[in-house]
């Protein structure tokens, strides 16, 4: 029993998050359409790039979700 406690979690999260391993860049992810694509993938285990033009305070949120549901995020902002 203790055995397939054991190997359990690690199929179990390759089930859950089958992006594991990918990169994927949103564009305009800190409203709308952008946020849920971006927390979809991260929720799938991408890496997730964030770009925004407005709404900074947004984005950095988006990007803290994305960090802790994947373990990998960054935003950039594309006004500059």
């Amino acid at each position: 029993m203790s055995v397939v406690a054991a190997t359990r979690p690690k199929s179990r999260t390759l089930h859950l998050q089958p992006l594991r391993g990918q990169t994927a860049l949103v564009t305009g992810a800190s409203s709308g359409i952008g946020v849920g694509v971006a927390r979809a993938l991260a929720a799938a285990g991408a890496a997730v790039a964030i770009n925004y033009v407005a709404g900074p305070e947004a984005a950095e949120a988006v990007v803290r979700y994305a960090a802790r549901a994947s373990g990998v995020a960054a935003g950039a902002d594309g006004a500059g």
